[in-house]
């Protein structure tokens, strides 16, 4: 079965262009039911999967008008007020002129009526592409924008308008060069707060702060750099997370977890640090297993070095004799996320049996999003060698299209999806799911994100169908929420439940978690 390593590299290696970024993966919590990934793990190893991640929006709950107003985008309303030439330096250009990974924010439609020195004319392109930005038409404006930069010369204004709409709905990459030529002209500051943006959304908040103070040292009373600033600060300061969580399944199959884990950064603010320690009950009713493992994690993330490293240790508390590591690189423009290394696989699992045995496995994971015109495709791959001799090899693949964003429900923005998961096993073992005849799976489904004062809410749905192999009807769904107790407090909870079919019979699992996160000076 060694083809099947090669196979599944072979297909990681031609199919990267057209991935980007997913969650990470890092050995085990407990189940972290969340959003899509959650809605889509009828297929997972088990109902303990450590792959599965947070939302895959980063919104910072200790400000409730951010995400949903602009508030730490380049606000048109705030840009309208600001037209003062800035000279922006040569450190705060070259933060920018790197790729950022894609990120979807579409802002409630707000005017845009900023001050000009002078009369504009404009062609009839231009206007139709003026009046759907004043529209709120973000997405039309971000398609036709593109076509028209290419083909006329625009004036700042417009150009401004061209550059938040497609940072505003995922398209950073192309925002990057709209932004730039603006740095040095009359809407320097509306440029540098949106480059700042894109920054501070694709997770470098070090590179943010310093262009939110370049405005603020400009514009004191500017409200967007001071939220933005605000925001990246909160994002660069130390953490301490606590972390409750508990499933069962159809097989009466039990877990507990908890963990306790402390994150920091360098004086850079670049450079990641985080060590965690966890327990983890595993068990069947007597006379089955009944399993704990306690464990330490360190982690280490350099966004600063090409490929972005990171790398992962961690042992079992009271075992030195086994040692897990893992490594993490990340590829074309941070478009392709893969992570290589060892694992304890009775843990993944979520099986007392592979626990009793001491399974262990090495693993090769790459998770990716491509972006294109007529939607978003998610995928992941993951193979496992694990220490029975067995091979498993499973994937994911969603389909967000654009020509169906969503429906506002109830304040929020609830979207379709569209999938199929698949996984095979080499052979056939009772110490965990691994169908040698395959499975394969189909679903559609809905997601939705809902900011209600302070609350952060998601959930998902969905339905599948048997394709092939030990597969057959399901479902899942999962529901979440983040809420600031206080400014540098915030609680995290969630619950996920599922049915499919496993080993010729009806499967069902559920969970639930919490997360206490508190922030230090």
């Amino acid at each position: 079965m060694r083809w099947l390593y090669g196979l599944w590299i072979g297909g990681v290696c031609c199919c990267a262009p057209l991935w980007a970024a997913g969650p990470q993966v890092r050995l085990p919590s407990f189940p972290a039911a969340w959003a899509v990934q959650a809605a889509q793990a009828t297929n997972v190893p088990d109902q303990t999967n450590p792959h599965q991640e947070g939302p895959s929006q980063k919104v910072d709950p200790t400000h409730k008008a951010h995400a949903n107003q602009g508030g730490n985008a380049t606000n048109p309303q705030n840009a309208a007020e600001t037209t003062v030439p800035v000279q922006v330096s040569a450190a705060t250009a070259a933060t920018v002129a790197a790729f950022l990974p894609s990120f979807t924010y579409v802002p409630t439609p707000t005017p845009y009526r900023p001050k000009v020195d002078r009369p504009v004319t404009r062609t009839a392109s231009q206007k139709k592409v003026m009046d759907l930005f004043t529209a709120g038409q973000y997405r039309e404006v971000a398609k036709l924008g593109s076509t028209l930069h290419a083909t006329e010369p625009m004036d700042d204004e417009l150009q401004l308008a061209v550059a938040n709409s497609l940072a505003w709905t995922g398209k950073m990459r192309e925002a990057v060069p709209l932004y730039q030529p603006l740095l040095r002209g009359p809407y320097a500051i509306d440029a540098t707060l949106g480059l700042a943006n894109l920054q501070r959304w694709s997770g470098r908040d070090d590179l943010a702060r310093p262009m939110y103070r370049s405005v603020l040292s400009k514009d004191p009373d500017n409200e967007t750099a001071k939220e933005g600033l605000e925001l990246a600060n909160t994002a660069l300061r130390p953490r301490t997370t606590y972390g409750l969580g508990t499933s069962s399944d159809s097989g009466d199959i039990q877990a507990q977890s908890a963990f306790v884990r402390h994150q920091w950064r360098d004086d850079s603010g670049s450079r990641i640090f985080e060590v965690e320690v966890d327990q983890y009950h595993n068990w069947l009713p007597m006379p089955w297993p009944n399993e704990h493992v306690e464990s330490l994690t360190f982690r280490y993330r350099d966004p600063t070095l090409p490929f972005k490293p990171g790398v992962e240790v961690s042992t079992p508390i009271g075992d030195q004799a086994k040692l897990f590591l893992v490594g993490r690189m990340q590829f074309f423009n941070d478009a392709l996320h893969v992570a290589t290394g060892t694992m304890y696989w009775g843990k993944m699992a979520g099986s007392p049996h592979a626990l009793q045995k001491e399974l262990t496995a090495s693993f090769v994971t790459a998770d990716a999003n491509f972006s294109f015109t007529m939607g978003s495709v998610f995928g992941r791959i993951q193979y496992y060698e694990i220490s029975d001799g067995n091979e498993l090899a499973t994937s994911s693949w969603s389909y967000s299209p654009s020509f169906l964003p969503g429906w506002p429900v109830w304040g929020g923005k609830v979207k379709p999806i569209f999938g199929l998961e698949t996984r095979h096993a080499a052979f056939n073992t009772p110490n965990y799911w691994s169908p040698s005849q395959g499975s394969g799976t189909a679903f559609a489904g809905l997601t939705g994100e809902w900011l209600i004062q302070d609350w952060l809410l998601y959930g998902s749905g969905q339905v599948g169908t048997r394709m092939y192999g030990d597969a057959g009807n399901s479902w899942s769904f999962s529901l979440g929420g983040r809420y600031p107790l206080t400014k540098d407090t915030t609680i995290q909870a969630g619950l996920w439940s599922m049915a499919s079919w496993r080993d010729g019979a009806t499967y069902r699992a559920q969970s639930a978690t919490v997360q206490w996160e508190t922030l230090w000076r």
